[in-house]
């Protein structure tokens, strides 16, 4: 899901709910931002010296995906 472009698959993930479509049913509603919110964390601690306003500028999410080194934590 990480690559989908249908806006209707992503709103499971991306909008306030009891819990997010697919996921456990223990898994929180809102899952994508904030999944998105820890990579953008992740990115950032790797690259202290980055703006905010650079990071809002940069276009290419692979990139930033790619350089935060994000894992989720397995239980």
């Amino acid at each position: 899901m990480l690559y989908e472009t249908e806006s209707r698959k992503v709103d499971k993930y991306v909008h306030e709910a009891p819990t997010s479509s697919g996921m456990p049913p223990e898994s929180p509603g809102n899952i994508g931002s904030w999944i998105g919110w820890r990579i953008v964390d992740s990115y950032m601690k790797k690259n202290p010296n980055l703006s905010l306003e650079a990071l809002i500028q940069m276009k290419d999410g692979q990139q930033i995906l790619q350089a935060s080194g994000y894992k989720p934590l397995r239980p």
